[in-house]
C-alpha cells in the first residue's frame, strides 16, 4: 500500500516537474526580450530605431512591433511591424522627443519579450545633399549657352519649372531688367531666351500650372505688383497690382500700415493658392488662384538673420530661401506648413564672402533644384574690376 502511494506521489511530482520545466522554458524565452535597442534622429523628420535580432529556431519566424509614445510613461501606439531589426520612423516633428519600445513575437503568435524604452529628439536641421548639373563633363553654364555676356544679363535670380522645362532669370544691374532663359531639363538645352522684361531683380519666379503662366515678383519697394508671363513666348501678358486691406483675415493693422510689397510669391498647385512673403515683416499672405489676398499667416520658429531670396511651395509645405548675410557663412531653406507651423531647415554650404548666394529652390514634379549665384565681389562696376561671376544649378537630393 505504501509502495502504491509512493508511486502515485512520484508520478505527481514528475508531472509537476514537467509543468514547471515547461513554464520555466516559456518564461525564459519571454524574459530574453529584445536587446540592444537604440534610437537616433537622422534629420528633422526621421528617427532611426534599431535593435539586436533574435535567433530563429526550427523555422519559426520572428517579427517585431515598433511602439511609440510622446513621453516615457505615455500611451504607446504601434507604428509599424517588421521582420527587420531596424526601422525609420518618418514624418516627425522637429525638436520633439519620442520614446520607443520594441516587442518581439514569433509566427505562432508567441510573445518573446520587449526591449528597454529608448528615446531620441528629432533634429531641427539637416545638410543639403546636392549634385551639380553637368553638360559635356562640365557644370552647366546656362548664361554662356544662352548667349548672354558677362557684366550684362549675367546674374541668376528667381527660377521655376514645369513639365520638364526650367525658367531661369538673368538680371542686368545696369538697366534693372531681366531676361528669362528656358531650358529643357533632360538635355540641358537652351530653348529660348526672352527679350529684356520689366521685372526688376526678379527675386522669384513661380509657375501657375492651372493657368499655364509664369508669375514674377519685382523686388523694388515701390512696385507692389506681380508680372504674368507667357511660358511659350516669354512675353509679359499682364501685370497685377497687389493691394492689402483690412478684409485680409488675421492681418495686423501694423502690417497693413507698413505694407511695402513682397519679396517673393510661390504658387501651390495642390491648393490652387499663392503664398507671398511680405517685405520687412517676413511672414506671409495667402492668396487665392487669382492673386487676391485672403489671409495673413505668421510663420513659427526661429527667424534667421539672412537675406531673403526666392520661395517655392509644394503639397502642404512652404520653402523659404535665404542666403548669407554679414558673418553668416551659409544659406538656408526653412520649411513651414501652409498654416505657418515650423517643420525644419536645410543648411546649404554656400555663403563664403563676398558672394555665393543661394538664390532659389524650385521643383519639377517631385524633383527639386537649387540655383546659386557666385561672385568674387558685389561691386557694380564689375567690368572695370574684372569681377568673376557664374551661376550654377544643382539637383537637390534630400528635400
Amino acid at each position: 500500500m505504501r509502495r502504491k502511494n509512493f508511486a502515485v506521489v512520484a508520478l505527481a511530482l514528475a508531472c509537476l516537474l514537467a509543468i514547471t520545466m515547461t513554464d520555466i522554458s516559456c518564461v525564459s524565452a519571454k524574459s530574453a526580450g529584445v536587446k540592444g535597442a537604440k534610437a537616433k534622429s537622422t534629420d528633422f523628420r526621421t528617427i532611426k530605431v534599431s535593435w539586436d535580432a533574435l535567433s530563429e529556431k526550427d523555422g519559426v519566424e520572428i517579427s517585431y512591433r515598433i511602439n511609440r509614445a510622446e513621453s516615457k510613461d505615455g500611451k504607446y501606439k504601434i507604428v509599424a511591424t517588421t521582420k527587420s531589426a531596424k526601422y525609420k520612423d518618418k514624418g516627425l516633428t522637429p525638436a520633439e522627443t519620442y520614446y520607443y519600445r520594441i516587442d518581439a513575437f514569433d509566427s505562432e503568435g508567441e510573445e518573446l519579450g520587449s526591449s528597454a524604452i529608448v528615446k531620441a529628439t528629432v533634429k531641427k536641421q539637416k545638410k543639403a545633399s546636392l549634385s551639380v548639373l553637368k553638360k559635356n563633363g562640365s557644370w552647366f553654364d546656362f548664361r554662356e549657352e544662352a548667349g548672354q555676356k558677362l557684366y550684362k544679363y549675367d546674374t541668376l535670380q528667381g527660377a521655376c519649372a514645369n513639365d520638364g522645362h526650367a525658367y531661369l532669370t538673368l538680371y542686368n544691374r545696369e538697366v534693372e531688367k531681366c531676361k528669362i532663359v528656358k531650358v529643357k531639363l533632360s538635355t540641358l538645352e537652351v530653348e529660348k531666351v526672352s527679350k529684356p522684361l520689366p521685372i526688376y531683380h526678379a527675386n522669384n519666379l513661380t509657375f501657375n500650372t492651372k493657368k499655364n503662366v509664369i508669375v514674377a515678383t519685382c523686388c523694388r519697394v515701390k512696385e507692389k505688383r506681380a508680372v504674368l508671363i507667357d511660358p511659350k513666348k516669354l512675353k509679359v501678358v499682364s501685370t497685377k497690382d497687389i493691394k492689402l486691406t483690412s478684409k485680409v483675415k488675421n492681418l495686423p493693422s501694423s502690417v497693413l500700415n507698413s505694407y511695402s510689397g513682397f519679396t517673393a510669391i510661390a504658387y501651390n498647385e495642390k491648393k490652387d493658392i499663392y503664398i507671398g512673403r511680405l517685405r520687412d515683416d517676413n511672414n506671409v499672405i495667402i492668396f487665392n488662384g487669382n492673386l487676391k489676398p485672403k489671409k495673413y499667416v505668421k510663420l513659427s520658429g526661429k527667424n534667421e538673420a539672412l537675406l531673403n531670396q526666392g520661395m517655392d511651395s509644394k503639397g502642404k509645405y512652404i520653402y523659404d530661401v535665404r542666403s548669407f548675410k554679414g558673418n553668416k557663412k551659409y544659406s538656408m531653406v526653412t520649411i513651414h506648413t501652409l498654416k505657418g507651423k515650423f517643420v525644419g531647415q536645410i543648411k546649404f554650404p554656400f555663403g563664403k564672402r563676398p558672394g555665393n548666394e543661394l538664390q532659389c529652390v524650385f521643383h519639377d514634379g517631385d524633383q527639386f533644384y537649387a540655383g546659386i549665384y557666385r561672385t568674387s565681389s558685389q561691386m557694380h562696376d564689375t567690368k572695370k574690376n574684372r569681377v568673376k561671376r557664374d551661376n550654377k544649378l544643382y539637383r537637390l537630393n534630400n528635400l
